[in-house]
């Protein structure tokens, strides 16, 4: 739910999330529920370095 109240934020102007989250409100109580917490949640980002026996050495961003 924080990451969709995050994208949210990021787009302010577009209409197509704020679609999305009216429906999800009108159909759904656990969702209207969860949305009113306004709980928003940044993602850390991680570069793994790995070695694949076929690919050899690469770094994965998770």
């Amino acid at each position: 739910m924080g990451t969709l109240r995050l994208a949210v934020g990021e787009h302010p102007d577009d209409p197509e999330p704020a679609e999305l989250i009216g429906q999800l409100t009108l159909k759904s109580r656990e969702f209207t529920s969860l949305w009113s917490e306004h709980r928003v949640r940044a993602w850390d980002i991680a570069t793994h370095r790995m070695r694949h026996p076929l690919v050899g050495p690469m770094d994965v961003a998770q």
